[in-house]
């Protein structure tokens, strides 16, 4: 067993408090209580620390000081996540508001080729004609682009102010909660720019110093590079990629080096790098090297508008250089976590914010397995193969970090960069020489004459050469898994499996702490899903906006799936097989579709060896309609039913409906356009009707609903419109849920032994 002053924690008071921290805002989470009520605990106990450091008891002292540290991380969380007084911005906005505001804006406004985006803090708000002091930040939106507006400019805007949409799918992506993050509560959309009013324009130094020089290296970027080349420098310098070409992005997407496009992290090590080398070639003190390095994270950090994410690389960078300057032997996990104890403690949001907890977790797999890794490159020490050395470090490191953020990366994107990944280290190394060459650009576009072309040149061939060695490992098998998204219990499980295997195949020790977690956690993550509830019989509807799915499973039968895409994007890819992955054994069995050689579909069908199956017949409709389930497929308790259409031109394509029987009623699935549903079910007992709305459709659908009576009507998108039921009192008449995933969002309805329960399927909060 190990030393417990060798473990992890030993001998770290600030990675214990950075512990004892983050379970203080976590606990404001799941507790709301007001805010008060944690700071009056943390006064107590914190009196309490003191009163046991003055009696000599030191052990409870500590003991009291960390669960002070606790209480003031609820207590933080508690300010800046809510709940917020009556006449904050989150309160007052309800489902949407015609309205003047008044503001300032706090950073730079981002000009977009159709639009403009602002981030205001709100101070007044026009409420029944009269205005009324405001707390808040909203992000506005202004339908035209090319305003005059700056940073710290006072502006009165007339605008409809309105919520962040939430994610609407299991899986799906919060705006909502991302917004609120950022501490952005409300939304603004302005449609005339004549209603963004300038009261008083701003002075700051972002409006006049930052935002000029930023617009002169675009300017000396595109002046001597393509468009593409240019827009991939300024990523990679300034973290602006809003002109990087689509298939660019895909590509470092695709193989995980999108964080290089990102003022995070990556950006501020690759410019420390480059100013470490440039002050290695001078004889000077390692304190005035640790001070130029500071002011240099300083300016960086400035240039890159004070961003969130550079702000939180930038305290881990500078808590690192302190400890180079003036520390002999520094502990970088205890200095790792003091950074983010400071970090949390100046805005507790981050704890949340995935850019947050990739690059903490990457630092920590770094810093904590590169140093016992570096036994493996012992046989490299020699003078000729000193280069290889440095490169087999930059592997193992990159390594390292790749295993520590892999569950972060499976939960948040549902996918893996598996071979992909190689490319991190070329492409990083490659990205800081093509900095190199943008500073040295700029400072001989100063001298002027021919010496900014001869940096120019060798700058487009490192462009060149990294998107060559992007194109060849997207383009390798297996570059990037879709896979399914895991839960925090499985992630920590994960984390300790890592540490006990690491400690015990590397550092041949064993953590029994470490071991004994592990063993709790896999005990919560079996007795989780072994006490979960299952249902006899399930029907899940995913909202796929313009397109149409859903999948029903029930016990003994083969899994179906309904999918039609109408609109391709990326819906397979970033909700379908995802959520398969995370909630199903196994994929679908059958997938029926009308819209069939779509790519979505076959992606799908591929991933999970489905067979497809098309729902589509023509004339003569009753002679083919048994021809739509193949001999080889296998529909137990599943009817094909079909009438000719009453709102197509005769001859035309027609659709049949899905008949699924469950406890003794049916469920009627007849989403597509145009479906006309056979008189004699009408006598059934339907439990569920689905049907389309649109301006084809609707008439049909009424009527439908007229002549059955089924406990939920569920309204679909078709080929012709995405476009719910507005006009709700059309369907007043009849006592049944009336349900749509544009309205609602994803939803299921699931049978427990002959009880129906209807949830949500929306993320919860």
């Amino acid at each position: 067993m190990s030393d417990p002053d060798h473990s992890l924690f030993g001998r770290r008071p600030a990675l214990v408090a950075l512990v004892f921290l983050i379970a203080g805002i976590l606990a404001s989470t799941q507790f709301h209580i007001p805010y008060y009520y944690p700071l009056i605990s943390f006064a107590a106990v914190f009196l309490c620390a003191l009163y046991l450091h003055f009696r000599q008891a030191a052990r409870a002292a500590s003991i009291f000081l960390m669960l002070s540290l606790s209480f003031l991380g609820w207590h933080l969380a508690a300010v800046s996540l809510g709940p917020f007084p009556p006449n904050h911005i989150a309160n007052i906005v309800g489902e949407g508001i015609r309205t003047d505001i008044a503001g300032r804006v706090i950073e730079e406004p981002d000009f977009r080729p159709d639009k403009t985006y602002l981030i205001l803090e709100v101070d007044s708000l026009r409420l029944d004609r009269a205005w009324i002091p405001t707390l808040g930040r909203i992000r506005v939106r202004i339908s035209q682009p090319g305003l005059d507006i700056s940073h710290d400019d006072y502006l009165e805007i007339a605008c409809f102010l309105y919520k962040p949409s939430g994610a609407t799918n299991p899986l799906g992506f919060d705006y909502s909660a991302y917004l609120k993050m950022k501490e952005i509560f409300a939304e603004a959309y302005v449609s005339d720019p004549s209603n963004v009013v300038v009261v008083k324009g701003g002075d700051s130094f972002v409006s006049s110093s930052v935002t000029p020089f930023r617009q002169k290296l675009t300017s000396i970027a595109k002046q001597y590079l393509s468009s593409e080349k240019s827009s991939m420098l300024t990523g990679f310098a300034l973290g602006e990629r809003r002109e990087l070409p689509k298939d660019y992005q895909r590509l470092f997407r695709d193989t995980g080096t999108m964080h290089l496009m990102a003022v995070s992290g990556s950006n501020v090590g690759m410019v420390l790098l480059i100013f470490g080398c440039l002050l290695s070639l001078f004889h000077l003190p390692r304190s005035v090297k640790a001070v130029v390095l500071l002011l240099v994270v300083a300016a960086f950090a400035i240039l890159t508008r004070l961003e969130p994410s550079v702000i939180r690389a930038s305290i881990m960078a500078a808590v690192v250089i302190f400890a180079y300057g003036w520390m002999r032997k520094p502990d970088l996990i205890n200095l790792l976590a003091f950074a983010g104890l400071l970090m949390l403690l100046w805005q507790p949001s981050h704890l949340f914010d995935v850019g947050f907890q990739l690059s903490f977790a990457a630092t920590f797999g770094i810093i904590y397995a590169l140093p016992g890794l570096t036994g493996v490159t012992k046989v490299l020490d020699r003078p000729y193969l000193r280069w290889l050395k440095w490169v087999a470090l930059a592997l193992l490191g990159t390594s390292a970090a790749q295993v520590a953020v892999l569950p972060l990366v499976a939960h948040h994107f549902h996918s893996i960069p598996v071979l992909g990944a190689l490319a991190n280290v070329p492409v990083m190394l490659l990205a800081g020489l093509a900095i190199t060459f943008g500073i040295a650009l700029l400072a001989f576009t100063i001298i002027g004459g021919w010496l900014p072309l001869a940096a120019a040149v060798p700058l487009q061939i490192v462009l060149d050469i990294i998107i060559a060695i992007l194109r060849f490992f997207a383009s390798l098998p297996h570059a990037k898994i879709v896979s399914a998204s895991p839960g925090w219990d499985a992630i920590i499980l994960f984390w300790l499996a890592f540490y006990i295997v690491f400690e015990n195949a590397i550092r041949h020790r064993l953590s029994r702490r470490a071991l004994i977690s592990m063993l709790v956690a896999l005990n919560i993550l079996i007795w989780g899903k072994a006490l979960e509830r299952h249902p006899d019989w399930r029907l899940e509807f995913l909202d796929l906006r313009r397109n149409h799915a859903w999948i029903f499973t029930a016990a003994g039968q083969p899994t179906v799936a309904g999918l039609d895409i109408y609109e391709p994007g990326s819906d397979a890819d970033d909700i379908v097989i995802p959520h398969i992955l995370s909630s199903y054994d196994h994929g679908p069995d059958i997938i029926l579709t009308v819209t069939p050689g779509c790519r979505e579909i076959d992606r799908i069908a591929s991933e999970f060896d489905s067979k497809i199956v098309t729902l589509e017949v023509k004339e003569p409709f009753k002679s083919r309609i048994d021809s739509i389930i193949g001999a080889n497929v296998s529909l137990p308790g599943i009817k094909v039913l079909w009438d000719q259409s009453d709102n197509t031109n005769a001859g035309a394509l027609a659709y049949p409906a899905i008949e699924i029987g469950v406890d003794g009623s049916v469920l009627i699935l007849a989403g597509w356009a145009g479906m006309t549903i056979r008189e004699e079910i009408f006598a059934s007992n339907i439990m569920l009707i689905e049907l389309p709305w649109s301006r084809y459709a609707q008439s049909r659908s009424l009527e439908i609903l007229y002549k059955c009576d089924p406990q939920f009507a569920i309204f679909s998108p078709d080929r012709y419109s995405v476009t719910a039921p507005e006009r709700r009192e059309k369907l007043t008449h009849s006592r049944e849920k009336i349900l749509s995933t544009s309205l609602c969002g994803a939803f299921a309805v699931s049978g427990f032994g002959g009880a129906i329960e209807l949830e949500t399927m929306k993320p919860r909060k």
